[in-house]
């Protein structure tokens, strides 16, 4: 890893509590080594688009995370909702 390098942890719990004090636990191991820049808390929610239909897939945990902001703007929302439905199934396959 380089120097600039960032590290991302991808957490999950039904406690925020916990995520708290795992966040204090990896700043005390990562110490000197590491500055604390951001953090950033979300609410997940099953897709609406998987009720009833395809179901969300589950994969084995993987090495590395990659993630990408998704973004729908008011033009999507226009969009029938079976006709959306096709295109978030597609984008999954």
């Amino acid at each position: 890893m380089r120097w600039d390098s960032d590290l991302i942890f991808w957490i999950m719990s039904e406690i925020s509590e916990h995520l708290l004090t795992l966040k204090r636990k990896i700043m005390e191991s990562l110490g000197e080594f590491s500055t604390f820049t951001h953090g950033f808390l979300s609410l997940y929610e099953p897709s609406p688009y998987f009720r009833g239909g395809i179901r969300e897939p589950v994969h084995e945990p993987k090495k590395y995370f990659v993630a990408y902001p998704m973004k729908k703007d008011p033009e999507w929302y226009l969009i029938d909702e079976g006709e959306r439905r096709k295109i978030v199934e597609e984008h999954i396959r």
